[in-house]
């Protein structure tokens, strides 16, 4: 009976070590994906790259309102 319960022990601890190894080990992956992702990503514009384009669409409304063209 003492047997048992060491080797369950044992089983129970063996199987403990080995999911914290593979949650370290996805942990890892996971931090290397959002750290790729994020030499990937594009950068935001500023504010005044955001200003300058919203009134370039603001200009083009204007010039397609006045041919007579509704884009709303």
């Amino acid at each position: 009976m003492l047997i048992r319960k060491k080797k369950h022990n044992d089983d129970v601890r063996n199987a403990y070590i080995t999911g914290l190894e593979q949650g370290f080990e996805l942990a890892n992956k996971l931090k290397e994906i959002m750290s790729q992702k994020r030499k990937d990503s594009v950068s935001l514009p500023d504010k005044d790259q955001l200003k300058e384009f919203s009134l370039f669409l603001r200009h083009l409304l204007e010039i397609a309102r006045s041919k007579g063209i509704d884009l709303e």
